[in-house]
């Protein structure tokens, strides 16, 4: 075999893959560069502008550069999934890089099975022409309430397995064509009322796995068609809201269970009828806090009248209340003037 001959073929070849923008060992076609599984433990920096779709999937990836794809600017497409995305600097735990999707016009990003933590607030900024996110199988603490403010035309949200225990008030304000929802197997115990107010659109929403008692309201929300609950503890008599919201939808359907007197039973079958409606005791009220001049008055009373069934609706307001009081005036205080001695 002429060694030299081979050499030079090999060359040759790696040097019309860097004149195409096909670096090796990546695949291209058309404008599509497939680099999936190829041991690469960093991104390519000569991959073609007119590059659609990226594949990066199954890497050694552990850290992005800030300006990874700049230039990239056709880009609808990037799988950057089943990674080791970690992003430390200097012994600390970062994000990815805030303006790593800058120039791109992405529509699809899926970012899922790495281990990111946290993901900056201005990360999809200037992606608004995204429609499929997929941040699964991560490590996933919390989200910041803007992170999805510009992404307008997002219909597929993907935030499964993760460790979230809670969610911003407004994390979906802006998410008006949203149509599936995935937030199965974290660790929430409750979702704010009102999260999904603007998310008329929704059709499929997993809340599989969670921690979660209750639901927010769903009211606005009339084309659902599946909505996955088990695996939850939800408590019975705190789904009544539920319960009469998806007794008017004709195209749900849903699953999950919900404890009731310590039995666990299907939250289709259960009858709220057999909740306890709470209510409060009379007032009680503290006698003036002082016994002349301005004082208070504190007004207690307790909800046992009667008592909630199984931890599960509360009364409505406050166990306490203040006002004032005023009594006599209090008399004036008077020293004696001891006399100085010799006076």
């Amino acid at each position: 075999m002429n060694w030299a001959t081979t050499d030079t073929k090999v060359y040759r070849t790696f040097q019309l893959d860097l004149v195409n923008g096909c670096p090796s060992p990546c695949v291209c076609t058309d404008t599509t560069v497939d680099c999936s599984e190829t041991g690469l433990d960093e991104i390519p920096q000569n991959i073609s502008s007119n590059t659609t779709i990226l594949l990066l999937g199954g890497n050694n990836l552990t850290t992005v550069r800030p300006n990874a794809l700049s230039g990239l600017s056709s880009l609808i497409e990037l799988d950057l999934q089943n990674n080791q995305l970690r992003f430390r600097e200097k012994n600390k735990l970062v994000t990815l890089p805030k303006d790593l999707f800058l120039n791109t016009n992405l529509a699809r990003l899926y970012i899922g099975s790495n281990n990111l933590v946290y993901l900056p607030k201005d990360l999809l900024v200037s992606n608004t022409n995204l429609e499929t996110l997929f941040l699964g199988s991560n490590k996933l603490v919390s989200l910041p309430e803007d992170l999805f403010s510009n992404n307008k035309k997002l219909e597929i949200l993907t935030l499964e397995s993760n460790k979230l225990v809670s969610l911003p008030e407004g994390l979906f304000t802006n998410n008006r064509k949203l149509q599936i929802l995935h937030l199965e197997n974290n660790m929430l115990v409750s979702l704010p009322e009102g999260v999904f107010t603007f998310n008329t659109e929704l059709r499929f929403v997993y809340f599989d796995s969670n921690n979660l008692k209750s639901l927010p309201d769903l009211y606005l929300i009339t084309n659902l068609i599946t909505l996955n609950m088990n695996k939850n503890e939800f408590i019975c008599c705190l789904m009544i809201d539920f319960k009469d919201w998806a007794s008017n939808q004709t195209q749900l359907t849903y699953e999950g269970t919900c404890t009731n007197l310590n039995t666990t039973i299907d939250i289709n079958s259960f009858n709220t009828s057999t909740c306890i409606i709470p209510g409060w005791s009379p007032w009680v009220n503290s006698s003036c806090s002082t016994t002349c001049g301005d004082g208070v008055i504190i007004s207690t009373r307790t909800c046992d009248n009667p008592p909630p069934s199984d931890n599960g609706l509360k009364c409505v307001g406050s166990e306490t209340e203040t006002s004032i009081c005023n009594l006599r005036k209090c008399p004036a205080c008077h020293r004696s003037k001891k006399r100085r001695f010799g006076q």
